[in-house]
């Protein structure tokens, strides 16, 4: 006869860790001789045959958490074989000695240490079945319940005793774990150090501070300078000599404070802006602005620019890095020169460039310019020689008209120096006489004539 479909007796399906249970597999019919095999499946899904089994009784005289699972078993004859179904057997325990955990803190001896106006949180965990409930003392008053106490931004009046007790309300027990907490309070972050130029830019002054903590951090800068060994607490000032400053020097502020296991430190750099100053000047598109631009970019501290007449009168206000002076057009400026100085502590001496403006003068190469009517001719201006550039050499005909207005008559091409104007189709009425070329910018314009004698092909004796 085969074997029925077989099921579990369970003597208890709560046990407590460290009682005895058993299991049974019932089978209501088959024929004689039955094998029995056991299956356990854990919490995270193993499978595994229970060896050494073969019977249908299994008794476990000590329990643990590892037996927590699924079980089922399988009769067998030689007719056929089935499985039971499962059946969970549920292992109460705990809870364990709490394991307490702090973040943004360091261990220390008997607890942890953290510093001042941190986020702090306290992470308790203790293995029990049930879950354990939780409920947190703070010098042996109750604070908090639940796994995690958050003490946001934790003061130095926080520090002392804190005590998890993990809880398992069915087994009615409990386990506790003692902390200490000492707040530390260093100064936030690490020392703040910078440079800047004083004494007309001539030196260095090399400030550093760290405010806060206590008792007060000590800063100090290395190297020594002036061959000094100074020493401050929270802030400290010390002037170099700039000339006597290599390019490139680095400086480092050390602070230390008895809070900190080691040193926090800053640093400043000091270097020549690259190359040397470079001025230029531009005009607005339509001359109603002249702009004067120098820059000696890059260098920290950044260079000190300024504009200066030829004279040596000052123009304008001294900037950083660089400076854009900006005047009205003026033919006065032709042929004047402005200056522009750069000042830098490393460097021994100013630094200038020089900016030149000049009016446009215009050429070219045959102001009389002769051609049979009815061809085309070109006529040449060339751009001798103008600062600022000028944006555009304009054209106007015999007749003092702009030759842009009669596109289908003439042509203009041209380019950076020098421009071309074709009359088409020349009439020896209409085209001879005198043709302007013109050009300006900021500081002054220039126009000269070009005479076109249209000759015709028909000449009586």
């Amino acid at each position: 006869m085969s074997v029925s479909k077989p099921y579990i007796m369970l003597s208890d399906p709560l046990p407590v860790e460290g009682t005895s249970v058993w299991m049974r597999c019932g089978l209501e019919n088959g024929t004689e001789p039955i094998n029995y095999a056991w299956e356990q499946e854990n919490r995270s899904g193993l499978v595994t045959m229970l060896a050494g089994v073969n019977s249908s009784l299994i008794n476990i005289t000590c329990v643990n958490r590892n037996h927590t699972g699924w079980y089922r078993c399988l009769a067998r004859n030689e007719v056929n074989q089935q499985y039971s179904e499962r059946i969970w057997l549920d292992v109460i325990y705990g809870p364990d000695v709490p394991q307490v955990d702090v973040t943004s803190s360091s261990v220390t001896e008997g607890g942890f240490s953290v510093l001042e106006k941190r986020n702090v949180s306290l992470v308790c965990q203790a293995s029990s079945n049930p879950a354990s409930q939780y409920v947190w003392f703070y010098n042996n008053s109750h604070v908090y319940s639940g796994p995690q106490l958050t003490i946001i931004k934790i003061l130095r009046m926080h520090t002392g005793s804190y005590a998890c007790v993990a809880k398992n309300t069915y087994l009615n027990t409990s386990s506790t774990k003692t902390t200490a907490l000492t707040v530390y309070y260093p100064p936030d972050g690490a020392p703040s150090c910078t440079l800047s130029p004083v004494n007309n830019y001539t030196d260095l002054a090399l400030f550093c501070s760290w405010v806060g903590g206590f008792p007060p951090a000590t800063v100090k800068w290395s190297p020594y300078l002036n061959g000094k060994n100074r020493e401050g607490a929270t802030n400290i000032t010390q002037i170099q000599a700039g000339p006597d400053t290599a390019n490139n020097s680095v400086f480092i502020c050390h602070g230390s404070h008895v809070a900190l296991n080691a040193p926090q430190s800053c640093s400043t750099r000091t270097w020549l802006p690259y190359g040397e100053p470079q001025c230029f000047a531009n005009s607005s598109r339509d001359n109603e602005y002249l702009m004067m631009s120098c820059s000696w970019e890059g260098g920290f501290p950044l260079a000190l620019l300024w504009w200066a007449s030829s004279s040596g009168d000052m123009q304008g206000t001294p900037e950083k890095n660089s400076n854009t002076l900006i005047l009205h057009p003026s033919s006065n400026y032709s042929g004047k020169a402005f200056v522009c100085h750069a000042k830098h502590p490393l460097a021994k001496e100013s630094m200038q460039c020089v900016v030149r403006l000049e009016a446009p003068v215009l050429m070219t190469q045959r102001s009389v310019v002769s051609v049979f009517e009815g061809n085309d001719v070109q006529l040449t201006c060339i751009l001798n020689q103008s600062y600022p550039a000028v944006t555009e050499i304009t054209w106007r005909n015999n007749m003092q008209q702009k030759v842009e207005d009669k596109p289908s008559k003439y042509a203009v091409k041209q380019a950076a120096g020098w421009s071309n104007l074709t009359v088409r189709e020349t009439d020896g009425m209409a085209d001879s006489g005198h043709y302007w070329c013109s050009a300006a910018n900021a500081v002054g314009k220039a126009e000269i004539p070009i005479t076109l004698l249209v000759i015709s092909e028909f000449i009586t004796n």
